[in-house]
């Protein structure tokens, strides 16, 4: 089997993507906007992904969740 059909050229990309750049970018925004409102913004991550997965994709919510 070819090289290139293990290691495909964008999974390298997509590692990057979800690494080092959300490293960089959280440390971008506590030197512009300082660290108590980085940390309240990267709080709301998980809420909005709950919101908009019952938006999006009609996920349901139940009480013990």
């Amino acid at each position: 089997m070819p090289q290139q059909q293990l290691f495909p050229p964008w999974r390298g990309f997509r590692r990057f993507c979800r690494s080092v750049l959300p490293i960089y970018a959280t440390a971008a925004a506590m030197s512009r906007i300082g660290a108590s409102r980085t940390a309240i913004i990267g709080s709301l991550g998980p809420m909005l992904s709950i919101l908009l997965s019952i938006i999006i994709l009609d996920e349901h919510l139940s009480p013990i969740q």
